[in-house]
């Protein structure tokens, strides 16, 4: 299963990225979240961004207390593991957030961020919906209803 957000804050622009990208089999997706006043990076290159998904099929039933403290999160235990105490940018800037982790749906999603903090990256994965595939022979498609996100300019 594939996940997006309903909705974006504003001046947020995606961009999606499929792993392997020269593989005839997709093994992964990832979005990448950039502010839309500053120029989109080469391909291959992650900053500067505001933030990421990554997701892939999930090989645990669940995670451990190794892949970061317990947070409740979409009705089940998501695990956060923030960055090590005084990581900063290459400008000095320091870090917030850190890699949010849960399964969902068997598909393992990580949200990791620099900037957006705990608070704002569980706003995010709580907007996350299960992308709607196109109707097939015996299939229906589930919808899914847009919702206002407000993440980027929430409070700290």
């Amino acid at each position: 299963t594939v996940f997006a957000p309903r909705a974006l804050p504003a001046g947020w622009v995606p961009a999606v990225c499929v792993h392997p990208p020269d593989g005839r089999r997709v093994h992964g997706l990832r979005i990448h979240f950039h502010a839309a006043y500053a120029p989109l990076p080469s391909a291959g290159v992650l900053e500067p961004r505001i933030a990421g998904i990554a997701q892939t099929k999930a090989f645990l039933p669940e995670l451990s207390d190794k892949h970061g403290r317990p947070v409740r999160l979409r009705g089940r235990t998501a695990r956060f593991e923030p960055w090590p105490p005084g990581a900063r940018d290459e400008t000095g800037r320091a870090f917030h957030g850190g890699v949010l982790r849960w399964i969902e749906q068997g598909t393992l999603i990580e949200i990791d961020s620099r900037v957006l903090t705990l608070k704002q990256m569980v706003r995010l994965a709580e907007s996350l919906a299960p992308v709607a595939r196109e109707p097939s022979a015996g299939h229906r498609a589930a919808p899914t209803a847009p919702r206002q996100a407000a993440i980027a300019n929430s409070p700290r």
